[in-house]
């Protein structure tokens, strides 16, 4: 259900970038309508952590995008706000088991549906001395050790223990400088608009904080991995560096804009 919820947040993205490049009143049916059936999708997966995530991107760009007054943005605040509370109250009183047992699930929320136990027991084994402090202990040995504590999983849950037991101190700052480097890239960047930079900032922010509950970002062969690489590093590069949007051609096809 996780790996469902990652695989739906990058479409989510996707989808508000193309609401704000298209123009068309069609197409912005047409992407509203599919960000909501993904939002549905995402419920029904049962995945806080991506649902929190992609709830909090949407209100980042909400509040920071500029191509609404503050008046526009305010009601529509109230009505999602409106609609949420009505939503929950309707979930509870058709299927209370999903809200209360797969959604919220209060009974495992101080260990974090066991995340704060498999980080403890992979920080014991990075911190085993300063050689794996420093270089790491290794994925392999990090996952064994999990699996010896009887916990049934091959991932930390944690993007940055992850990094941090696989290669210590140097891989967690070799990754972030990717990201840093990726995002500074696009921010300074004088081809890319500015709706655009909006988009890709509260992304990474969102982004940022949902490494801290799943393990992503990971440059490997897998299939979540192969995302995380494409859509948060390539894409944002590859969109920093094309030409800038430009009108038509004039008529007399003179060739200047």
């Amino acid at each position: 259900k996780n790996q469902f919820a990652y695989f739906l947040f990058p479409c989510i993205i996707s989808c508000i970038i193309l609401l704000v490049r298209n123009k068309k009143m069609i197409f912005k049916i047409l992407y509203c309508a599919c960000i909501l059936i993904f939002l549905f999708n995402m419920v029904l997966s049962a995945s806080r952590t991506g649902l929190i995530v992609t709830i909090l991107f949407l209100g980042l760009y909400l509040l920071f995008n500029d191509r609404m007054k503050i008046s526009q943005k305010i009601v529509i605040i109230a009505i999602l706000a409106v609609l949420g509370a009505i939503g929950i109250f309707a979930l509870y009183r058709i299927n209370p088991e999903l809200l209360l047992n797969k959604l919220l699930r209060v009974d495992s929320i101080k260990t974090l549906t066991g995340r704060t136990k498999i980080w403890n027991v992979a920080l014991d084994v990075a911190n085993e001395n300063t050689g794996t402090v420093l270089f790491g202990a290794g994925r392999f040995k990090g996952v064994e050790a999990i699996q010896n504590a009887n916990m049934k999983v091959t991932q930390f849950h944690n993007t940055y223990i992850e990094f941090f037991v696989s290669g210590g101190i140097i891989e967690v700052l070799y990754f972030i400088s990717i990201y840093i480097f990726v995002l500074v890239k696009m921010i300074k960047s004088k081809k890319l608009d500015k709706k655009y930079k909006i988009i890709y900032v509260c992304m990474y922010v969102a982004y940022f904080i949902y490494m801290f509950s799943e393990s992503l970002g990971r440059f490997s062969i897998g299939g979540s991995d192969c995302l995380g690489m494409i859509f948060f590093v390539t894409i944002p590069l590859l969109h920093a560096n094309i030409i800038p949007e430009c009108p038509k051609l004039e008529e007399n096809n003179k060739g200047e804009y």
